[in-house]
């Protein structure tokens, strides 16, 4: 509770930062001899003549779908682009602004931003980071399925200079710089995706601090490190990217040393972390939800009344149990109190049976039907199986499908569920973030509605939220949208997720982002 209150005053100062604007100075990474990608030198004195290992191994339980940035959303995906990268601007681990390729910024009317840019940032190709690049990639991103709700309302993008863009929106928009710091709105270079078209994904370019060596699909990722880095030399020499399925697997492979950091932290692997002294678990309160989405298009979960009724039959509690050893917080809505327009007063739905029994009834349903529940990762699995049994206690028969992720995310997509596990890292702890994508008709399909959840005052309020620019006023357009949200039953918030992730205990530089966007450069030994 503690880190969730440190969180929303995190939050609060975020805010006054977006009203009066900010600018950054560099951050310099201390400087490491450069080795070839599998060398080995002696350390000093410190690590007693040991070998300094000079690759970081972190394991993850899903591969990546695509490592163009505007092709996707999706977490996996996000771990590498992060490292490739960079955006205008970001958010550091205390959930404040900074400057990454923009020096400064400042508004120049209710609808336009000036950007200052860094100069000498090369592309890891070799060539000049400049304006043009800004403008190509905003434009770029508009057209992206995915991600185009975080700039659709940029209208234009003026090149000033090579140094200088304004952007300008078709009206004022709050969350602006939260939307530019999201991982998908990641500045890209328009000449090598002119020149690669849609094979950049195969030639992933970016001006952050890793470079793309190599793609194994379904085993691994490969970087090393930019030596021309805006920020200063890496520390991490080569970071690698391993594709482990199960979390048992992911942890004996840190207690073996096979790895160096794992995400995904298996709940019953926690505690073996804890009490291993060679290991260290990292753990803070993170800005995702995990829910379970039902879509609102097709029947019988077009009724209101079943879909209240599935709200009612969901033992909160037991997921939470089950699926994580009781390391979540019970969710009473779509988004978690360490985000901006968290409802804490939100009409909640208890666990109870008799209840979703008598609305199932009423809605024609007395004896309940036959769905399907689809699932991906054990962590998923395993809330997926207790869920299954309170559905069949009101006489729901759910039959739980297994996908592997990218499949998962298509068909999700494309709306050809009837029930799915998902959850969404509100990636910069502002309410639009996690409820424009999730529950505006617009984004529909891959930006994230995969509900299918449509409703105009909904609608009107998270547009309202968007353009109000005082801070003071725009929490209450999402309270308010919550309040709509959950009366519909639009899906079943399930509970709160902190971010846990191992490593091995002599790790230097981990830190942690409450929006899961972890920066690795800085691994080392």
């Amino acid at each position: 509770m503690k880190k969730l209150i440190s969180l929303l005053i995190v939050t609060m100062l975020l805010i006054s930062m977006f009203v009066t604007g900010c600018s950054s100075g560099d951050t310099n990474a201390p400087a490491n001899n450069a080795n070839e990608s599998n060398s080995e030198e002696k350390s000093d004195g410190n690590n007693e003549g040991k070998p300094k290992k000079t690759e970081i191994v972190f394991a993850q339980k899903a591969d990546i779908v695509s490592l163009d940035p505007h092709a996707t959303n999706d977490s996996p995906s996000a771990n590498l682009t992060r490292q490739i990268y960079s955006s205008l601007v970001r958010t550091n681990v205390n959930m404040e602004y900074e400057g990454d390729l923009a020096e400064s910024w400042k508004a120049l009317s209710p609808t336009e931003w000036e950007f200052k840019l860094r100069q000498g940032v090369k592309w890891h190709d070799g060539s000049d980071f400049k304006a043009s690049d800004v403008k190509f990639s905003i434009e770029r991103q508009k057209q992206g399925p995915q991600v185009k709700h975080l700039v659709n309302m940029i209208t234009e993008v003026k090149v000033i200079d090579d140094y200088t863009v304004v952007l300008v929106t078709d009206e004022p928009c709050g969350p602006l710089l939260a939307n530019l710091a999201h991982s998908a709105s990641r500045i890209v270079p328009e000449k090598a995706c002119t020149e690669y078209g849609d094979k950049f994904a195969e030639h992933p370019t970016g001006t952050g601090p890793m470079k793309f060596v190599e793609w194994i699909p379904g085993d691994r990722v490969v970087l090393e490190r930019n030596e021309d880095y805006f920020e200063g030399l890496p520390a991490t020499e080569r970071l690698v990217m391993r594709v482990i399925p199960e979390g048992t697997s992911r942890t004996i492979a840190l207690e073996t040393g096979e790895v160096d950091l794992i995400l995904d932290v298996e709940p019953i692997d926690k505690v073996k972390i804890e009490n291993n002294p060679d290991l260290k678990l990292y753990e803070e309160m993170s800005n995702r939800t995990e829910w379970l989405s039902l879509n609102n298009k097709k029947a019988p979960f077009d009724n209101k009344l079943v879909r209240q009724a599935i709200n009612y039959a969901i033992d909160k509690e037991s997921v939470i149990e089950v699926a994580t050893d009781g390391r979540g917080m019970v969710a009473n809505t779509v988004i978690g109190p360490t985000v901006l327009g968290y409802n804490p007063n939100v009409k909640a739905y208890e666990y109870n049976p008799e209840k979703a029994k008598q609305l199932l009834a009423e809605a024609g349903f007395p004896d309940g039907f036959s769905t399907t529940l689809w699932s991906s990762g054990d962590v998923r699995n395993r809330a997926a199986e207790v869920i299954q049994s309170n559905l069949a206690e009101v006489g729901i028969t759910a039959e739980i499908e297994l996908m592997e992720w990218g499949a998962y995310l298509d068909k999700t997509s494309a709306g050809e569920h009837d029930m799915h596990l998902l959850g969404w890292s509100n990636l910069t702890a502002d309410g639009d973030g996690g409820m424009y994508p999730n529950f505006h008709s617009s984004s529909q399909g891959a930006s994230g509605n995969r509900s299918f959840f449509e409703n105009a005052e909904v609608d009107k309020l998270l547009e309202q939220g968007r353009v109000e620019t005082d801070f003071s006023k725009r929490p209450k357009y999402y309270q308010d949208a919550q309040d709509i949200i959950m009366e519909e039953a639009a899906m079943v918030p399930l509970y709160f997720q902190p971010t846990e992730v191992g490593a091995r205990a002599d790790l230097q530089g981990v830190e942690l982002h409450p929006g899961s966007l972890h920066r690795f450069h800085m691994l080392h030994y």
